[in-house]
């Protein structure tokens, strides 16, 4: 037991330093090892493994090793929600938060910033509306992380009461939720406000 999981961590170790660093072929060389080694991948170093090839941008492999993962887990489908949110694929970052939802897992704020963002992106007011009504039902207060999210949200949606109700639940506004408030007036032309 031990030694399975000193194993798991070697190869989730070896999956990181391929995502940061970028070699591809070694990536897929310890993809390799790891099959050839008969060892089943817990949940922990698929996790590492999926991340590794979205952060290449390897889509196909992704996908291959989502669809196989015999558990998920809220890290991964939260790795795929903000990796698709990054590389602009927002359709399908907000098909994956629903499908998430669907499969039982409760989304976390990583979760949450990653759906607003794809939002953001794809101006999909209605949807980020939604999420935002989940988050204020499920959770019991907002990090900062959320609560800047959704007040960029609506000021690029140039929404401007929804920013304001937004930034006043933020219980210590700092200085990024600030500046997103100030550039959600601008953006709306209310430069008087933002001033």
């Amino acid at each position: 037991q031990n030694t399975t999981i000193a194993i798991m961590q070697s190869f989730a170790s070896l999956l990181q330093h391929c995502a940061k660093h970028k070699p591809i072929f070694s990536g897929k060389a310890v993809h390799a090892q790891l099959i050839r080694s008969g060892f089943i991948p817990d949940v922990y170093t698929n996790n590492h493994l999926l991340s590794m090839y979205l952060q290449l941008g390897q889509m196909g492999y992704a996908q291959t090793v989502f669809d196989i993962m015999p558990k998920r887990n809220v890290i991964t489908w939260t790795t795929l929600i903000c990796s698709f949110s990054q590389m602009d694929l927002s359709e399908k970052a907000l098909s994956c938060l629903r499908s998430m939802v669907l499969e039982g897992f409760l989304p976390n704020e990583h979760t949450y910033v990653g759906a607003i963002s794809a939002c953001v992106n794809t101006r999909a007011v209605s949807i980020g509306k939604e999420i935002h009504g989940r988050i204020y039902r499920t959770q019991d207060s907002l990090n900062s992380f959320v609560s800047n999210s959704l007040v960029n949200f609506y000021g690029k949606c140039e929404l401007l009461k929804s920013p304001r109700l937004a930034f006043a639940a933020i219980l210590e506004p700092n200085l990024v939720a600030w500046a997103s408030l100030i550039s959600c007036c601008f953006q709306c032309g209310q430069n008087e406000e933002g001033l």
